[in-house]
């Protein structure tokens, strides 16, 4: 695990995109990494204790208050459509995801790929951060067209998503 961990650290080293080590109860270890370099969109690589021969390429978003109030605006059948369709896209992508939307209010997005330990390499790295980052794109530039811009986040993700910390 640990050799996992410096080896992965490296390559971020390397590329310019490691921002710091963070601890998580569920994680022998979090790495956590701007993509692309100098940006403030955070990926997360996570090794999870339950399956310490993988690690999880990461973003996890928490939508904010005003892009909540959005939805909150639409009828139920809209806020279905645009869920269905979020779902569609991003199903796309060789990811994994999750939302959580209660009463169809998009509050929180996940999406992952995971990579086994006996396929780890830089290039299997990232091109996961990569799917997952294009991911996280597409889902951003949906909700914009779907919902407008008539947030008041004014953050560089436009929509008013806040990447959070896994």
């Amino acid at each position: 695990m640990q050799a996992m961990r410096e080896k992965i650290e490296n390559w971020l080293v390397e590329e310019g995109q490691f921002n710091r080590y963070v601890e998580h109860p569920n994680a022998n270890w979090v790495l956590l990494a701007n993509h692309p370099k100098n940006q403030p969109t955070t990926v997360s690589v996570i090794n999870p204790k339950v399956s310490p021969d993988r690690v999880l390429v990461e973003v996890s978003v928490n939508i904010a208050d005003d892009v909540q109030q959005l939805f909150a605006k639409l009828s139920q059948p809209q806020r279905e459509r645009i869920l269905r369709e979020l779902s569609l896209e991003l199903n796309r992508f060789p990811i994994s995801f999750g939302m959580i939307h209660p009463q169809g209010i998009l509050r929180q997005l996940v999406l992952q790929q995971e990579i086994f330990s006996d396929g780890l390499s830089k290039h299997a790295l990232f091109t996961a951060i990569q799917n997952v980052y294009k991911a996280f794109l597409q889902s951003q530039w949906l909700l914009q067209r779907e919902l407008g811009g008539q947030h008041k986040s004014g953050n560089d993700f436009g929509i008013g998503f806040r990447p959070s910390e896994s």
